[in-house]
């Protein structure tokens, strides 16, 4: 007679891929709903006075004190797990929506690509 976890084992070797994929589209479905609940806090647009960018997919959350890595360790995950974070947090107001150009910008040279 096989165990439980026996039988879940030879399940899952069987059907590792089907199960991973399930997995991997579940994580990011959630995802996009957290995103599009900050979205609709913080608002749809870059808050960079100089650009407009309103597509979702170039949209990111960013730290406004440049202490995302910070937050990162202390929530220990991704992307998700800041985004649980800032929901369940009731939206902070350390936090604003930019465009990844003005993100990058803003974390790697201390200002906006657009401001000069």
């Amino acid at each position: 007679m096989t165990t439980y976890s026996e039988s879940h084992k030879k399940y899952y070797n069987v059907n590792k891929n089907t199960i991973k994929n399930k997995q991997n589209n579940y994580y990011q479905r959630k995802k996009w709903e957290l995103f599009n609940k900050i979205l609709d806090h913080y608002g749809r647009k870059c808050n960079c006075e100089k650009c407009n960018e309103t597509n979702i997919k170039m949209l990111t959350l960013d730290h406004i004190y440049n202490d995302g890595h910070e937050h990162r360790k202390i929530i220990k995950g991704q992307t998700i797990g800041i985004y649980k974070d800032v929901v369940k947090n009731n939206f902070p107001s350390n936090f604003q929506i930019l465009c990844h150009n003005c993100n990058w910008g803003k974390a790697r040279y201390g200002i906006c690509p657009h401001i000069r």
